[in-house]
């Protein structure tokens, strides 16, 4: 009778637990569904925004000479592909929400169409009255139901917590091996929430990162965009009429759309390294000849940089190769202390580039983590028109094209050093073998 009796509760207490457990599975599977769609939504459309944003710039340098227009085309592609995207996980989302994003695609599809038009002007209408506002809507229509999602699974893990503790316990009043079965289930369920925890956790600590990268991101456009509008300001109030007045502020917007410039070369080179899709065309290019192509954009503003090495091939493509040296260049100006020298010396299979300042160089903590991404001396980045990506994009560069990147500090020097392949009497078969014995790593 007490073993029919005790077989009688631990039956008992198993269905109450199951049914528990069962119906707080299914709260959650529902929410985490929601959850899930909630978070990619939020996903692309954060993206979608900036990749529109980014259209706007590309297509505003494009008529000014400083970006290609396949740029601007392949910005609004990607930028329409996000926006179909959320298109399909609109589907998912109830109407309050869905309603919000289509809203939101409606705008920016919109936006999209007039610059794709070539109508600069209304693209920027569209963006400052209509595109920011519906970004701002959907992202606090979305995360006050992630919100309410996450609240929810929280309250269900609770309530299953409690349940399968009671049941726990009515099983362990009947026989031990009961209690050892609820004891492996609990400690099942905890391992489960841990992970859970943990794994929201590492989403928080995503969205405050990627926030943080946006806001900085913002901020060191906006910087030389302000700078640019001021002058141009100043220049139309009547500075034209002065020429020396003028010729000043035509060359401090030259510098400022260069920073901004080497800002979006960084953006651009950072996202298609991460997709695999930076296309690097290796020919032999005359090292001197690079290196005079890029020094006349910093000695108009005075600084005089003399060149020195003998004139040396290396196989490197041209464009990747401009963007390195006007990296490495703008970061010994802004940062470093005259005299400002480049040379160039063969090396073995390589050849060295030499970017050499006087200053005091960079603070020894940071060198260990020098090449990594978002690395900040302080409130800057270590490259001057950057946003924390230049010396890992640069050395990412240079590893791509067979060779490498390196910092030197020797006695009142600072320099960076960038090695390349050398290419005497060489064809792309040399750098092939090159980087198939593991070169660039």
């Amino acid at each position: 009778m007490i073993g029919i009796t005790a077989t009688i509760i631990v039956l008992l207490g198993a269905f109450a637990f199951l049914l528990a457990r069962s119906s707080a599975v299914s709260t959650v599977s529902e929410r985490s569904l929601m959850l899930d769609a909630v978070d990619r939504a939020i996903a692309d459309a954060d993206a979608a925004h900036l990749l529109a944003g980014q259209s706007l710039l590309l297509a505003v340098d494009a008529t000014a000479g400083l970006a290609q227009e396949e740029d601007v085309v392949g910005a609004i592609a990607n930028a329409r592909v996000r926006l179909a995207s959320l298109e399909v996980v609109a589907t998912e989302l109830e109407s309050n929400e869905s309603g919000a994003v289509g809203r939101f695609i409606g705008t920016s599809a919109a936006f999209l169409d007039t610059l794709e038009a070539a109508n600069l002007a209304g693209a920027k209408a569209v963006a400052q009255s209509q595109l920011s506002t519906a970004h701002e809507t959907v992202i606090d229509v979305l995360s006050d139901r992630r919100a309410s999602e996450v609240e929810g699974i929280t309250v269900a893990a609770d309530e299953a917590g409690v349940a399968a503790t009671a049941s726990a316990f009515v099983v362990s009043l009947a026989i031990p091996l009961v209690l050892l079965l609820g004891y492996r289930l609990l400690a099942r369920r905890q391992l489960r929430r841990t992970e859970a925890i943990a794994r929201k956790d590492a989403e928080d600590d995503a969205y405050r990162a990627k926030d943080q990268f946006l806001a900085h991101v913002s901020h060191e456009l906006r910087t030389p965009l302000t700078g640019i509008s001021g002058f141009a300001h100043v220049l139309e109030e009547g500075s034209l009429f002065d020429p020396v007045t003028g010729l000043e502020l035509v060359n401090l917007i030259i510098n400022q759309a260069g920073e901004l410039n080497r800002m979006v070369d960084d953006l651009l080179a950072a996202s298609r390294l991460d997709t695999g899709s930076l296309s690097i065309d290796i020919e032999a290019v005359d090292v001197i000849a690079a290196i005079n192509g890029v020094v006349p954009t910093f000695e108009r503003f005075g600084a005089s940089i003399p060149v020195q090495g003998p004139q040396l091939s290396a196989l490197a493509d041209p464009l990747r190769l401009k963007h390195l040296l006007t990296s490495l260049l703008a970061n010994a100006i802004t940062h470093g202390t005259p005299p400002l020298v480049v040379s160039v010396v063969p090396s073995g299979e390589m050849i060295e580039i030499s970017v050499v300042d006087h200053g005091e160089g960079v603070p020894s903590e940071l060198e260990s983590v020098l090449f990594e991404r978002f690395v900040h001396q302080g409130d800057q980045p270590l490259l001057v028109g950057s946003v924390g990506l230049g010396l890992a994009i640069a050395r990412d560069l240079a590893r791509r094209m067979g060779g490498d990147i390196r910092y030197e500090r020797t006695a009142s020097e600072t320099r960076f050093v960038l090695e390349l392949l050398a290419a005497p009497d060489v064809d792309k078969e040399q750098f092939d073998d090159h980087m198939a014995l593991g070169g660039g790593q």
